[in-house]
């Protein structure tokens, strides 16, 4: 599919903040950026999205700050392929695979967050958070 039905969307923009929405029943993911520098995703309520809750995806100098996540279908926060992304004092529960999954990110931190049940999706364990393939990571 192509990234559509997502809450917010937001593709090659920088200096953005997405801020206090909520989100439900979304076809894609509640919050998603794609190609972006200075992005800020804070204090936004997603429940019952249908891939990620916040995605951050070849982004830079950005962060998912404050959410409460629940209910989605892969992962609570996805950090994707960035350059010092930053996943700092988010709730999430029930993933469908893991809460937080940071991949290939040249400096990512995770910290402070509070995170519930994961793996729900056809009974698989998720980890709250997985560093996969990184540098610099925290």
């Amino acid at each position: 599919a192509p990234n559509i039905g997502s809450g917010v969307h937001s593709t090659s923009s920088n200096n953005v903040v997405i801020e206090d929405n909520k989100t439900d029943n979304t076809g894609w993911d509640g919050v998603r950026v794609n190609f972006g520098d200075n992005v800020l995703v804070k204090i936004n309520d997603i429940d019952n999205a249908f891939r990620t809750g916040v995605y951050l995806g070849q982004t830079t100098n950005s962060s998912a700050i404050g959410n409460d996540i629940d209910k989605v279908g892969n992962y609570g926060i996805n950090l994707d392929r960035g350059s010092n992304v930053t996943a700092d004092g988010n709730s999430i529960d029930a993933t469908g695979l893991d809460g937080i999954r940071a991949l290939r990110n040249a400096t990512s931190t995770v910290k402070n967050n509070k995170i519930g049940q994961t793996g729900v999706a056809n009974n698989i364990k998720g980890n709250g958070i997985i560093v996969d393939g990184g540098t610099n990571s925290t």
